[in-house]
């Protein structure tokens, strides 16, 4: 049995979720690394969310920004 056209669509609606969390995070290490707030090997752990626990993107902009404000 095909696939319906919700499914179809819900598919292709999770590889768009995907590819642009794969942007946001390179985008996220491009940023500190133009700020120089994290050295290249913390960059790439935090990249790979292996070190820093993280699950999402947006865990990672959060993180930083909280470093970067200091907290």
């Amino acid at each position: 049995m095909g696939k319906t056209p919700r499914d179809v669509e819900l598919d292709a609606a999770h590889a768009e979720i995907a590819r642009l969390s794969e942007a946001m995070k390179e985008l996220a290490v491009k940023l500190t690394l133009l700020e120089g707030k994290v050295s290249l090997s913390s960059t790439e752990e935090a990249r790979s969310g292996l070190k820093m626990g993280v699950r999402s993107p947006a865990d990672v902009v959060s993180l930083w920004s909280r470093e970067a404000a200091g907290k």
